[in-house]
């Protein structure tokens, strides 16, 4: 299982163009392999949901880690990411790893394989050839 240090995130208030994360497979995927320097968090607010729908989030975020040979994600924060060079919301970084991955999977393939997908796609996207791959 591949270890994170998800504790060692700075809890801080991030820059204004830093995307914010949600509680989404895609975004916990991305979240994982972007890097730890490359995330900020903050304590989610108690309004956002309540304790057992919240609950119920957090372990379906971490039961995806888990299928992804991940280490669980702590619970109770909101997450941010620095952009990746040239991306300008998380609804563009969506749509450029879906490509991604159709092109190079098949629909059934398994967590590793789709988490393997996504880690070489945020190295490239912060990479300084990021297009020559894409």
């Amino acid at each position: 299982m591949t270890e994170f240090k998800w504790n060692t995130v700075e809890i801080s208030r991030p820059p204004s163009e830093w995307f914010v994360l949600g509680d989404s497979s895609w975004d916990v995927l991305i979240s994982a392999w972007a890097g730890m320097s490359r995330l900020l968090r903050q304590p989610k607010d108690d309004q956002q949901l309540n304790g057992d729908d919240q609950e119920i989030v957090d372990r379906f975020i971490n039961d995806h880690l888990e299928a992804a040979n991940i280490f669980p994600r702590p619970p109770g924060y909101v997450w941010f990411l620095k952009p990746p060079p040239g991306v300008t919301d998380l609804n563009s970084l969506h749509r450029e790893l879906n490509a991604f991955i159709q092109k190079r999977s098949s629909r059934d393939a398994l967590p590793t394989e789709v988490s393997e997908l996504v880690k070489t796609f945020m190295e490239l996207k912060y990479s300084e050839r990021s297009t020559e791959f894409l």
